[in-house]
């Protein structure tokens, strides 16, 4: 009976403590808001990027939320501005964003297209963002949800 016991509890243990213990409830994570979303990063040559991010949901499949939207980025550093375009979808099992930039159209100076990572947190901050590219310089990036006025 006391092994018995001792076992559940163990179980009980390792069924609620140890998912917890790596950011894993059971429950499903919050997709990201649609609207505007203001949005910092910093590329590996040290150019701090500032911009916007227009997000808007496309649909559902499963856990999987689909995005559409655009950046408009902006960099006093390298003289360069302007639009990117993009899709992307959210995993709600994991917490993950991805976007996969579609085209850019630059103001000024020069702008390329990326593929982007990062986390979620409550549907209105993203962190630990991550971009690469073909045509892109790799860069660290986050961004938290304006408030509806």
């Amino acid at each position: 009976m006391r092994k018995r016991l001792a076992l559940s509890c163990v179980a009980l243990f390792v069924f609620v403590c140890v998912p917890a213990a790596f950011g894993q409830t059971g429950r499903p994570w919050t997709s990201p808001r649609a609207g505007t979303w203001t949005v910092t990063g910093l590329d590996e040559e040290n150019t701090r990027w500032n911009g916007r991010m227009h997000l808007v949901k496309t649909g559902q499949a499963g856990r999987t939320q689909r995005y559409r939207g655009y950046f408009y980025w902006s960099s006093r550093q390298s003289d360069s501005r302007g639009y990117e375009y993009f899709v992307g979808r959210f995993d709600r099992n994991t917490g993950t964003l991805k976007l996969h930039g579609s085209r850019a159209r630059s103001l000024t100076g020069e702008l390329g297209t990326a593929d982007y990572t990062a986390r979620v947190r409550r549907g209105s901050h993203i962190y630990r963002g991550t971009w690469a590219g073909e045509d892109a310089i790799q860069g660290k990036w986050s961004a938290d949800r304006l408030r509806s006025r």
